[in-house]
C-alpha cells in the first residue's frame, strides 16, 4: 500500500488528533481514520495522495455530487468543515446510498475502531464517532452504514441507514444541538418510523 508523509498543512482544527506532522502511514490507513474516527488531517492527506491540487479534487466533488443528484450541493474543501460546504438533507441522503454501494466504504463505516502502525512503528487507534455501533446500540437496528460530522452553522449532523425487521430506513439528522442528542434524535425518529409507518407486504 502507497504510503503518505504527514505536512503542516494537513492538519485541521476540531475532530481528532492521531496524526502529527512527518508521521507517515499508508494509504488504507488515512482512509480508515477519516472513515471510522472522523480524523479531518487524515481526510486533507488523503485527498492529497490523489495527485490532484486542492481545488482539481474539490472540483471533482462537485461532479461527483451532481451526477448523484445532489441538486443544493456546493464545496469548498474537502473535509466539510468549512462552512461554504452546503448541502440539504437530501443531498446528504443521496451520498449516503452512493457511499454505501462501494464496499470498502460499506465496510469500513461499520467497524468499532481501527488499529494501525505508522512507518516508524508507533501503534495507534481510534474508536467510531458512531455511537449507534458503540454505547447506543440498540440490539432491534442493525446499522448498515452511517457518518457524523459537525460544523458551527449546521450543528451536530449525523446520517445513518439502519434495518429492522427487514427494512432499511435511512435518516439525516442534522443541527442537533450535542453529540450525544445526534444520536438520540436520530433514535427518536427510527422509532417513529417503526411505530407510524405502514409498510407495503415484504415480496416473497
Amino acid at each position: 500500500d502507497r504510503s503518505v508523509t504527514m505536512l503542516t498543512t494537513d492538519q485541521r482544527a476540531g475532530g481528532r488528533a492521531v496524526l502529527a506532522t512527518g508521521e507517515t502511514v499508508t494509504v488504507q490507513d488515512l482512509f480508515a481514520l477519516s472513515l471510522v474516527g472522523s480524523v479531518n488531517s487524515a481526510a486533507v492527506a488523503l485527498a492529497r495522495s490523489t495527485g490532484l491540487t486542492d481545488a482539481q479534487f474539490v472540483q471533482a466533488m462537485n461532479q461527483m455530487a451532481e451526477r448523484l443528484g445532489m441538486t443544493t450541493a456546493k464545496f469548498v474543501e474537502p473535509t466539510g468543515l468549512d462552512e461554504k460546504n452546503i448541502a440539504s438533507a437530501e443531498d446528504v441522503s443521496q451520498l449516503l446510498r452512493a457511499a454505501l454501494q462501494q464496499p470498502a466504504i460499506a465496510e469500513m463505516v461499520v467497524r468499532r475502531d481501527y488499529s494501525f502502525q505508522t512507518a516508524l512503528g508507533a501503534s495507534r487507534s481510534v474508536e467510531t464517532t458512531n455511537w449507534l455501533l458503540t454505547s447506543l446500540a440498540r440490539p432491534e437496528y442493525t446499522v448498515i452504514g452511517g457518518k457524523t460530522g459537525y460544523v458551527t452553522d449546521a450543528g451536530y449532523g449525523f446520517t445513518v441507514v439502519v434495518k429492522r425487521s427487514g427494512r432499511q430506513v435511512l435518516t439525516v439528522m442534522l443541527g442537533s444541538d450535542s453529540v450525544d442528542h445526534r444520536f438520540t434524535d436520530t433514535l427518536t425518529a427510527l422509532d417513529w418510523v417503526d411505530a407510524n409507518y405502514v409498510w407495503a407486504p415484504l415480496s416473497l
